[in-house]
């Protein structure tokens, strides 16, 4: 609760070690997440339990990965030398399009693992954002655009 608490704020400073600070906290956040939901997913529950408990722990769980990954993108945009270093490997568009499969792949593994397809759905949202941002907004980015697009499918 505290992590949760002190996040908002601490991103919100709109600094590097704002971003940096955050990233932990949401990584705190992210993986107490994941335990609750785990412990939700393999407990015996009625139905009142699954809509009240269940289903909002993965939601919530859902999110916190997203944030989690955007987090440590904004650490990267924030410190050039360091997004340099990694442009020099691949194009920006490229290493955008590599966080999404391994999100992709992260969250399936977690969600199939669990069992536990609303953990997993959240990324549906995040990917059809990623689609509509990018082909409205950056319609130059079709690698990005494309690569959402083939994760919606899946």
């Amino acid at each position: 609760m505290v992590a949760n608490t002190a996040w908002l704020p601490t991103f919100m400073s709109n600094s590097g070690p704002g971003f940096i600070i955050g990233l932990i906290l949401l990584l705190v956040i992210w993986s107490t997440n994941i335990a609750m939901m785990a412990m939700a997913d393999h407990a015996k529950v009625n139905w009142l339990e699954v809509l009240c408990i269940r289903l909002p722990i993965s939601i919530y769980a859902g999110w916190t990965t997203a944030a989690t990954v955007l987090n440590g993108i904004y650490v990267f945009k924030f410190y050039p030398s360091a997004l340099k270093f990694f442009t020099d490997i691949m194009l920006e568009e490229y290493w955008g399009v590599l966080i999404l499969w391994c999100t992709f792949t992260l969250v399936n593994v977690i969600s199939i693992e669990e069992r536990n397809p609303m953990y997993g759905s959240v990324l549906v949202w995040v990917a059809s954002a990623i689609f509509d941002k990018t082909a409205n907004l950056k319609p130059g980015n079709t690698m990005i655009w494309l690569h959402s697009l083939v994760i919606l499918i899946c």
